[in-house]
This record gives C-alpha cells, structure tokens and sequence, in this order.
C-alpha cells in the first residue's frame, strides 16, 4: 500500500507499476480563477490546480499503491473523493443571474443561488449525477402590482421547508446496460404569481424584440412521402431506438400556489386583442396544484 520508490519521472513510475501489477489513480485537478479590474471588465483564468493537499513535486508520489484499491484522492473543487478510480466533475456556483434587458432596460430576471452540480462516472462504468439549487426565484420590472412571479414559500424561521434546497435532482444510471438505476426529484412549495396585464406587455415586448407573432417567408419545400404503419416494436427497430429500465422513481409532494389577477385597463386600451380577457373570471387567488408523491418501480420504456 506504500507509494512506489523509485525514479522520480513519471513514466518510470508507471512502468514499474504495472510490472508489479498494482492499481493506478491519476488525480488531475483544474481551478477557474476570475478578477475583475477597475474599468469594470471580468477576466477569467482556467488553470491546473495541484488541489489544497497536493504540491507539484508530490502529487504523482501517493497516486500509485499495490494494496489492489487505491488511495481515496480528494478534488479541488469541493473534496470530493472518486472512490474506485473514476472521474468526478464538480461544478459549483454561488450566485446566478439571468436577465433579459429591453433596449438597456432590464424586463425579466432569474436570480439562483447555491447551484451545484456533480458528475461522477465510476470505474464499474456507472455514472452517478447530482444537480441542486438552493434559491430560484423569478422576478419582472414592469408594471404590476407584485414584482415577483416565481418565488419559494414558507421562508419564516418555523417553517420545516426553511433549511431544504428550492430543487434536488439526483440520477444514477448504468449506460451500458441500458439501466437506471435510480431517480429522485425533490421540490419544496413555490407560489406562481400570473398577471395577465404583466404577461401581455412582456409578450408585446418579446413580439418587438424577436418577431414571434410574425410568420416567416421562406422558400417552399416539397412535402415528404407518406409513411407506411408499422408496430411499436418495429418503429423501435427501424429508428435504432434504445430500450431503458427504470429501477426506481421517486417524485416528492409538489406544491404550487397561483395567484391570477385580471388586466387593468390600461393594456386593455393599449391591445384590443385581449379585450375579451376582461369578460372571464380570472382573479382567482391561492389556487393551489399538487403533486402527490409518485414512485415507479422496475418499468421499460424507449428513447
């Protein structure tokens, strides 16, 4: 189990381990550094890292062991250890901001904290992958009368949702046997504010801006020959689709509160088109859509 002794270049240490038939770990560790300088402009550096354990000169020394399992080596990313010789890809941001901005004005943010995502792919062949948000919220800067249009519930100090992540996603896969192994979705309750008002100004404002409600004209194509029917099994076979297992699925309780709120008559006067919504009942608070907690075990199924 002790290093191998020996000459100091790197090739002969390989060479001597795989005469003696030992277990080999090659740790590689990469750090993003960024800085920002005083006329405003952010420079991103991607560079190797030895890890916080590690040095240049020691870092290929406690790589090799003949114990048949080899020493458990941490990331530099977040400690993390592959285990049995695989590869692990962490990534970890703490604070993400989206926004769409409208001739320099911004319209629409989403604001994440606490995003990580972890990639592990053992030595079996397995991978394992972890994705969690601790904060997502949606926010608009347009005329309303609520600013927030997505936003997590129960934030006061008594409530047991506080201390758990807005999303957890975790899957475990084999992609070589065509199974998975294992799915979780976890999501604590969101409240869902719909404004028909804010809703029709922000889709004028992306009419303007990308031409969604405009039609395309482009050159004609000829249509395509009609298929001939076959079964499931055969379109399996003909599109070279791949048969998957799901072992097991688990879908914790979902909760979702919307509150609908009617246009004021200002966009009403401003669209004519959406006249008719002022007609419909649609302020209809606290509405609440769930989800109760779904599990599947041991099901088939085509990608």
């Amino acid at each position: 189990g002790e290093p191998v002794a020996g000459p100091g270049r790197w090739k002969d240490q390989f060479g001597s381990a795989g005469k003696a038939t030992m277990v080999v770990q090659l740790v590689k560790c990469v750090q993003l550094r960024h800085a920002e300088r005083e006329d405003g402009v952010h420079h991103f550096k991607l560079q190797l890292s030895a890890g916080p354990e590690m040095d240049d000169d020691t870092a290929f020394s406690g790589l090799i062991s003949g114990s048949g399992s080899p020493k458990a080596a941490k990331a530099g990313s977040g400690g993390g250890g592959t285990g049995c010789g695989g590869s692990v890809i962490q990534v970890s941001v703490p604070v993400l901001s989206i926004g769409w901005v409208h001739r320099h004005l911004e319209m629409l943010a989403l604001r994440a904290r606490g995003v990580e995502l972890r990639l592990l792919r053992e030595q079996t062949g397995d991978d394992d992958a972890q994705f969690s948000i601790h904060h997502l919220q949606v926010d608009h800067f347009t005329d309303g009368e609520l600013p927030v249009v997505l936003n997590r519930r129960f934030l006061h100090i008594n409530s047991r949702h506080l201390g758990k992540k807005a999303l957890d996603l975790r899957v475990r896969w084999a992609h070589k046997s065509h199974i998975i192994q294992d799915v979780q979705v976890d999501v604590v309750p969101y409240w869902l504010n719909l404004e028909i008002g804010v809703l029709i100004r922000l889709w004028e404002l992306a009419d303007s801006s990308f031409n969604i409600g405009r039609r395309s004209t482009g050159a004609r194509t000829p249509l395509s020959p009609p298929t001939h029917p076959c079964t499931p099994a055969e379109k399996v076979n003909k599109e070279g689709s791949q048969v998957w297992r799901l072992m097991s699925l688990a879908i914790r309780d979902l909760r979702v509160t919307i509150m609908l709120r009617s246009p004021d008559m200002s966009v009403v006067r401003d669209n004519p088109t959406a006249r008719w919504i002022m007609r419909l009942p649609t302020d209809m608070p606290n509405m609440d859509v769930e989800l109760k907690k779904m599990e599947l075990k041991d099901t088939f199924g085509s990608s």
